[in-house]
């Protein structure tokens, strides 16, 4: 069921996968979520039904090329390579903000956490006033996704060092803190260990 309509506040998603994912051992983005799809392809799955219209995935330059040779079902999203997945989390941010179709609020989402629903995206966007960026959290922990403004996206274009430390820069702006009953939304998926125990 897509939430999307008239009336209703549009939203972006910009999913981080360039990691290298040296402790899983390969690209996490192609772990499987269950029977039929990838990590990958279950995030974009649950933006696309909340209505996204404007997906964008930032990906190394060699899960670049395996999405291409399995042929993933990504229709309707924009695929971004980031040549230097070792300046972190920042520089994934900023090269997807750039080729954004449009500056609004946005979600932002880790690969490493395929744990996002509907539910979870509603209760977000619905505290999305009065705050630059809201984050989910579990007994105190912060998880993702988390929900940044277009105050956030405009200045995070704008930085000039793209090597920038991404939580001193989020810093700067009012924040939200949202406690969520979930504990997946904290979980990180980095090992062979940590999949064996969820999935």
């Amino acid at each position: 069921m897509t939430l999307n309509g008239s009336n209703r506040k549009k939203y972006s998603a910009i999913i981080l996968a360039a990691g290298l994912s040296t402790r899983m051992g390969s690209p996490k983005l192609l772990l499987p979520y269950d029977k039929e799809l990838t990590f990958i392809e279950q995030i974009v799955s649950v933006y696309k039904d909340f209505g996204c219209e404007d997906i964008c995935i930032v990906v190394n330059e060699n899960s670049a090329r395996l999405i291409e040779k399995r042929l993933l079902k990504l229709e309707n999203t924009k695929l971004i390579i980031n040549p230097h997945p070792e300046w972190q989390k920042f520089y994934s941010l900023q090269l997807a903000v750039k080729e954004m179709k449009y500056i609004q609020t946005t979600f932002i989402q880790n690969i490493d956490n395929p744990f996002v629903n509907i539910e979870m995206l509603s209760t977000l966007a619905e505290k999305s006033i009065g705050a630059d960026y809201i984050v989910p959290t579990y007994k105190g922990k912060g998880g993702h996704p988390f929900l940044a403004s277009e105050q956030v996206l405009e200045s995070v274009m704008k930085t000039q060092d793209p090597q920038t430390h991404f939580k001193k820069f989020m810093q700067q702006f009012p924040s939200l803190r949202l406690p969520i009953v979930d504990e997946k939304i904290a979980v990180n998926i980095n090992s062979k260990e940590q999949y064996e125990r969820w999935f």
